[in-house]
């Protein structure tokens, strides 16, 4: 309920009072808002559109990265199995918050609907302790997480829409 009060608050006052917050909560016009200008970025090359890229992905999947990125850095490749080298570029991708194609979008989203489909979403128990040794669920946070997944889907579906 803190939460939603403080949230409340930003809304209507342009400011938090205090702390750390999802900024992306916010709605596009508002001036705390990380969402401006985010959603669809156009790449042209002597005045023809080359292609389509998205970095309007939430904040949390950028943090899941960075979590699995702080585990590497503190113990190290070896205790930390489960990110590929193409794992480990879609984590410092989302990490630096760059934008993402179309292939690379589906490619995430095709991922992480199997990782998650093998049960990876989650900490294994023989795990709870060291969830950095969870090979699964380290790959799993490294593409993005939970939030990465919903909006790989809810985009994908509105590009086909479109």
């Amino acid at each position: 309920m803190a939460r939603v009060n403080s949230f409340l608050y930003a809304l209507k006052n342009g400011k938090y009072r205090g702390g750390k917050h999802d900024t992306d909560l916010l709605p596009e016009g508002h001036p705390m808002s990380s969402k401006k200008e985010m959603f669809l970025n156009i790449e042209v090359k002597d005045g023809i559109e080359v292609k389509a890229t998205y970095n309007d992905y939430p904040q949390s999947a950028t943090n899941n990265a960075k979590r699995v990125k702080n585990w590497i850095e503190k113990h190290g490749r070896d205790e930390v199995d489960g990110m590929t080298e193409v794992g480990l570029a879609r984590m410092n991708q989302l990490i630096a918050r760059e934008s993402l194609s179309l292939s690379t979008l589906k490619r995430t989203f095709s991922f992480l609907s199997r990782t998650k489909g093998g049960g990876y979403d989650k900490i294994n128990p023989d795990y709870r302790d060291t969830p950095w040794r969870d090979k699964g669920y380290v790959a799993f946070l490294g593409w993005g997480g939970q939030s990465m997944l919903t909006y790989a889907d809810k985009k994908l579906k509105q590009i086909e829409n479109e």
